[in-house]
This record gives structure tokens, sequence and C-alpha cells, in this order.
């Protein structure tokens, strides 16, 4: 091989070394494509981490629910249908006996938990800044109380005596309480046959489900705005904490199945 003349240039390529415009569209549009590919997924793995954080949110809730009864006799406390987390006269913590506070924070208390947990991050729940068209507890500033408790047919549900006979088998008890004079007081939850079966607390619009216009399916049938993705807030299934503490997904069908709520007919 002879070498190379001395002095002598090699010829500069003839190909250029940046994009054409025909071939950075066709790059922006392969761009485009996996984005829309990709968006989907990333969306569904987003909702999926919000829906294990809420689980978790509920799971510890379910630990403090065990850490009250043990406490008290395996009894629950009373019905509170409010939602302080602050004492209005103090603007501190509202004491869990007080007739304003919301039923989290007697498990607050004795679980040793944060407001926080009482928060679903898929919830749609605003401070006092408000959304449109969200009204109700949220709005009036009470944040972390994104979790209904089971009060099904009893106070605030208007379900008379005879219904509620039929519903229970007892006129004067509910799955999660009992009427004493004009009190709703916490039940003793070792009488409950089923407490696998029987929601405790649940994603949900209002802090309690009553069965009168606050159940998912009354949200479906009536209320409007609708509010029932404030129920279906994973992936169009509910996170739910049952009073044996376990925490499970239910479907949109398990939410309009009474029995998981008054633990009766299983």
């Amino acid at each position: 091989m002879s070498a190379p003349t001395p002095g002598r240039v090699a010829p500069k390529s003839s190909w250029s070394k940046g994009f054409t415009l025909v071939e950075l569209l066709v790059v922006i549009g392969i761009i485009a494509l996996l984005i829309s590919i990709l968006l989907p997924s990333l969306s569904k793995a987003r909702e999926q981490a919000k829906a294990t954080k809420c689980a978790s949110n509920l799971r510890q809730i379910g630990n403090a629910l065990q850490i009250y009864m043990n406490q008290y006799k395996l009894f629950v406390p009373p019905f509170r249908n409010d939602g302080r987390w602050e004492d209005p006269a103090t603007g501190l913590q509202i004491d869990p006996n007080h007739a304003n506070d919301y039923w989290g924070v007697s498990f607050a208390v004795a679980g040793g938990l944060t407001k926080e947990i009482f928060y679903c991050p898929s919830s749609n729940a605003t401070n006092d800044s408000g959304v449109a068209n969200f009204d109700g507890p949220f709005i009036a500033g009470n944040f972390y109380t994104t979790y209904g408790i089971n009060a099904y047919g009893g106070p605030n549900s208007g379900f008379s005596t005879a219904q509620r006979q039929a519903l229970f088998g007892v006129a004067d008890e509910i799955a999660v309480f009992h009427l004493k004079g004009s009190t709703w007081l916490g039940r003793n939850m070792s009488r409950e046959r089923h407490p696998t079966q029987v929601i405790f607390a649940q994603d949900s619009y209002e802090q309690s489900i009553d069965g009168n216009g606050d159940t998912f399916d009354d949200w479906t049938q009536w209320a409007n705005p609708d509010r029932s993705a404030e129920f279906l807030r994973h992936l169009k299934r509910a996170n739910c904490v049952f009073l044996d503490t376990h925490v499970e997904s239910l479907t949109r069908d398990n939410l309009k199945d009474t029995r998981f709520y008054t633990g009766r007919g299983f």
C-alpha cells in the first residue's frame, strides 16, 4: 500500500451532519407516538400509587381501631358526624369527646396518627379555597375527612324503627352503633358476627355513610352534581377498611350490596 501523498487534503464528505426537516419531523412524530402509548400506562401507575397510599392510610386507621377497642373493652366511640380537627375555641386539636369532632379523631389519638392519614390522595376534597361544584364538609375547611364511617341505617339516615328491625334484626342497633335513649353509642364489636365482611370506613364524599343520600348508589341515582367519583377513586374501585381491620378494594357492585354495611344476609 502506498503512503499518502504529503500535503494532500482528504476530500470533504458530501453528507451533511445535520437533520433535514423531514427527518426532524419523523423523529418528532415517533416521540409523540411513544408518548401517546406510554401516557395511559404512566397515568395508571400514578393512580395505582395513590391507591396504595390510600390503602396504607386505611390500614393504619384499622390498626388504630384495634388499639382503641383493646383500650375500651372492644367498644368503639359514639357516633360523630362533624368534621373538626381543631377546637374552634382554642385552635388546638379537638378533644375526641367533643360533640363537633371528626370521627377519626378518637382513632388518631389512640393510634398516634396525624390527621393527614385521613386524607385520600385521590380525593377531590379541597380546603377553604374550594373547587367548583364541590360543597359540604370539604369546603368547610375539613380537608382531612375524606373517609366515611359506616353508620348505615342509623342517625341521619331517616330509617324507621321498622326498617332497622328488618335490616338488622333489632330496632335500636346497626352494624357499628346502637341507640340508647337519643344517643348513638359505639357497639361492642365482639357481638358482630361478620367482622371480616362489614365495612368500618371507606373512600367517601360524606363523613358518615348513613344510607340516606350518601351511599355510592344514592349518589349515582339522584345527586346533582354526581359525587360517585368520590367513592370509586381508585381505577373505579373503593378502598375500605373492615371491622377486623383488613383493607380491601371493592367494586361498584360491592358498594351497592347493603350486606357490607349491615352485616346481615351473609
